[in-house]
Order: C-alpha cells, then structure tokens, then sequence
C-alpha cells in the first residue's frame, strides 16, 4: 500500500511539472500574427483609466435612469443620423472636406459608442476618446462658424429668395441644415458631459492634437482641388500664406488639447478621479519597498 501511495505521489508530481512545463512553453513560445493583434485591440479597447473614468449607464442626475440616458441618446442620434445620410446622398464631398462636417460625424461615433457602451465593456474606451474628441472640436469650430455666419444669418433668413435664378445657399432649409450641423453636435456634447458620470483623460490631450492636426492635408487638398477657392474664406485660414494658415491650424490643434487637459482637470476634480492610479501605486510599493529595504 505505501508503495502505491509513493507511486501515486510520483505520478502527480510528475503531472504537476508537465503542467507547468507546458504552461511555461506556452508562455514563451512566439504568438501568432492574429494573437497579437487581438493583444493590442484588447489594451486600447480594454484600458484601466479609461474603463474607471466612465460609466455609460450612471448619470449625475438622480432623476435621470440607465433607460432614460439611452432613450435620450437615441432622441438626440436620430436626426443627427438623417441629417448626415441626406448630406451623403447631394454632397458627400462636403462631409470629406469641412471641419464643420468632421465634428458633426465624430459627435455621431460618439453617441453610437455611448450607446453600445451600455451592453459591452469594448465599446467604453471609444465612447470616452469620441467624447474627448467630440467636445474639443465643438468648442472650436462651433463659436468660429456662428462669428463669421451669424451677422448675416437673420437677413438670409427673412429674405428666402427662392425666385430663379436664385443660390441655393439663400434658401431657408440650407440655412436651417447649416443651423442644425452647427448646434446639435455642441448641444449634445455639452448634455453628454453634464448627465453621464464621465471625465476626460489629460493624457488623451496627445491623440486631440493628432487628429486635428490630420484636418490640415485635408482642407489643403480641397483648397487644390477647388482651382484655389478657400474652404474657408476667413483670414489666417485662405492659403494665401501657406505658413500663416499651417500655423492657424497646429495653434487650434494645441488649444483643442488645451481643452481637453482644463475639462479633464474639472470633470477629475468634481468626481474625485485619480488619472494613472495603477501606475502611481506601483511607483509608491517601490518606494516602500526601497525604503524598507534602506
């Protein structure tokens, strides 16, 4: 009977070392392409911070429920939605080419991914860089379209001149489109902060000046493509000086991360965020460690 038990005991530890042998080799042997690459989507998609900065179906408000914060998503994507696959359908170049266009598309993604967000862990850190992305285009393009449009807005209105020959653009619907893609993205940016439990990232502040500065080959692409009509006929930003107009673009790229790290701040403050905690603890156990150690 001992001999048995002994023999048993080998067995398992025999066992034992296979599995942690094969554990080991599995470890250590090379990934496959697809493996890693399921790797990287699943930290950028998956991350600490960006997991804990928001919860898509918690809201300040105490009135205001999980179906309530989706119902409201829903009402405000909708029309949002219509608006841009009627602009797809006549002018698709538009939505390529103008900055307005780029934050009303992005304020779109944004209130997809919030709205998946309520039934998938994978769709939470898209929701929080579109949010991030969203409200910093907002803020700058929004208040730059009504300063150069708005004083006109009023008598373009009221005269509605529809007799041919006659501009489109005088006609009251481009006048209320225009309206439209100029508001209810900023409206919608500005409610979406205000009602979900969310904070921005500082250290996302990097990827808002990246894709803003991806917008400068584009409005230059269109203002070659035009025979050298300005997209944008203000000053600083007509290509007369190709470098004025460059660095009108990088100094809106720098304010827009600017934004982003000020509303990061705020939103981290109110609700009692510690941006990087994972990597501060780790710094403070070694610190510790080393002072225990001394």
């Amino acid at each position: 009977m001992a001999d048995i038990s002994h023999r048993a005991s080998l067995n398992e530890s025999q066992t034992d070392k296979e599995f942690l042998l094969k554990q080991k080799q599995a470890q250590d042997r090379p990934r496959s392409r697809s493996e890693h690459y399921k790797s990287k989507a699943k930290k950028f998609l998956i991350q600490g911070d960006h997991v804990r900065c928001a919860d898509f179906e918690e809201s300040h408000c105490k009135c205001c429920s999980k179906r309530t914060l989706l119902v409201i998503r829903i009402l405000l994507f909708v029309p949002m939605l219509s608006m841009l696959i009627y602009t797809l359908n006549y002018n698709p170049i538009n939505v390529a080419q103008y900055e307005s266009y780029w934050t009303f598309v992005i304020t779109i993604i944004s209130l997809f991914t919030s709205m998946m967000a309520h039934y998938s862990k994978w769709w939470h850190s898209l929701a929080v860089y579109t949010s991030e992305l969203s409200m910093c285009f907002n803020i700058c393009v929004v208040p730059v379209f009504w300063y150069g449009r708005g004083p006109s807005f009023p008598a373009d209105w009221a005269a509605n001149r529809q007799s041919p020959p006659y501009d489109p653009k005088d006609t009251r619907w481009y006048l209320f489109q225009m309206a439209f893609v100029h508001s209810t993205p900023i409206l919608t940016s500005v409610t979406e902060l205000l009602i979900t439990k969310m904070c921005f990232l500082k250290k996302d502040s990097k990827w808002i000046f990246l894709v803003a500065i991806l917008y400068i080959p584009v409005n230059y692409w269109a203002f070659i493509s035009s025979g050298g009509t300005p997209i944008y006929n203000y000053p600083y930003l007509d290509w007369k000086d190709w470098r004025v107009t460059f660095g009108a673009f990088v100094f809106q790229a720098f304010v827009m991360a600017l934004f982003n790290s000020g509303i990061a701040h705020c939103t981290q403050s109110r609700m009692g965020f510690v941006e990087n905690l994972k990597h501060k603890v780790e710094i403070l156990e070694k610190h510790n460690a080393h002072q225990n150690n001394g």
